[in-house]
C-alpha cells in the first residue's frame, strides 16, 4: 500500500483534486485529519466508518495518529494508497510541530502531491468570499440562480501581502522536502484544463491502475479576482515596486 499526503496552501483546488482522487476504487483519501479547529477535526474531516468515530486529538502525537488510525489498520489494507490533505497553516495543532519533515524521516517511501495555484490574487479572493457566505464547496448537481461567491471584495494591502509571502514560503518548502521520486507538482490550472491528463499522471505516481474520472464539484466564482476587488487600483499601487506587482495585474 502507497502511503501519500496532498500538501498545499488552501483554496488551490485542493477539494477538486481530493473528489477526484475519491473517484478511485482502490485510492482512500482522508480529508485535512490536522485541521486546528476541533470541530472540523471531528466533523467534516473525522475519519469515517469507525465506531466511534476517530479524529485527532491534541492529546496525541500525529505520528502514532496516522499509524493507528490511516495507514496501518483493516481499512487500509483494501486499498493499493491511501492518503490524506495537509495545508501548511493548518500545522498548528500540538503534536504536530515539524510534521512535514517528521513525515519524511519516519516514512522514507511516503509521497508528496503538491497542489499549488499560480495566481495566488484567485486564492485569496476565493477565501475571502467563502468567509463571507460560508460557501466552501459547490457539488456539482446542485442548482442556483446566481454564485453567491462572486460578492464584491474590498483588500486591504498588507493582509494580500501577507498573503503572499505565506503562500510563497509554504511552497518553497514542499518542494524542498522531497526527492523527485517522491514529490509530484500538480497546478490547479492543469487540472481544469485536461482533468484526465493530469490523473493519468498522478495515478501513475501512486502506483495504481488509472481509471476514468470526473469533475462533480464545480467552481464557485464565475468573476476574476480582478473584477470582484473593489480598490484594485489601490492594490495595485501599493504592489507596483514589488515582486508581487504582477500578481495584482499591475502594468508599468
Amino acid at each position: 500500500m502507497q502511503k501519500f499526503v496532498v500538501v498545499g496552501m488552501p483554496r488551490t483546488g485542493s477539494s477538486l483534486l481530493r473528489t477526484t482522487l475519491e473517484q478511485h476504487p482502490k485510492i482512500k483519501m482522508y480529508g485535512e485529519l490536522f485541521h486546528p479547529i476541533h470541530t472540523e477535526r471531528k466533523g467534516s474531516h473525522a475519519i469515517a466508518g469507525s465506531a466511534p468515530v476517530s479524529f485527532y486529538s491534541t492529546k496525541d502525537d500525529a505520528i502514532d495518529f496516522l499509524c493507528k488510525n490511516v495507514w496501518t489498520n483493516d481499512i487500509s489494507e483494501k486499498y493499493d494508497a491511501v492518503g490524506f490533505v495537509l495545508f501548511a497553516d493548518h500545522v498548528r495543532c500540538p503534536g504536530t510541530k515539524k510534521l512535514f519533515l517528521r513525515l519524511k524521516e519516519m516514512f522514507p517511501s511516503l509521497k508528496f502531491i503538491h497542489i499549488e495555484r499560480y495566481d495566488v490574487l484567485e486564492s485569496w479572493v476565493s477565501r475571502e468570499a467563502a468567509k463571507k457566505t460560508g460557501q466552501w464547496r459547490d457539488p456539482l448537481q446542485r442548482e442556483k440562480s446566481e454564485n453567491v461567491n462572486d460578492l464584491p471584495i474590498v483588500a486591504g494591502p498588507l493582509e494580500v501581502e501577507r498573503f503572499f509571502q505565506s503562500y510563497e514560503e509554504a511552497n518553497s518548502l514542499f518542494r524542498s522536502i522531497s526527492s523527485k521520486r517522491n514529490y509530484l507538482h500538480v497546478e490547479y490550472n492543469q487540472i481544469v484544463a485536461d482533468l484526465e491528463k493530469t490523473f493519468r499522471s498522478i495515478f501513475a505516481f501512486l502506483g495504481v491502475e488509472s481509471v476514468c474520472v470526473k469533475h462533480i464539484i464545480k467552481k464557485q466564482r464565475t468573476l476574476t479576482a480582478l473584477e470582484q476587488i473593489q480598490n484594485i487600483r489601490e492594490l495595485r499601487q501599493f504592489f507596483k515596486r514589488s515582486k508581487y506587482a504582477h500578481l495584482v495585474g499591475f502594468r508599468p
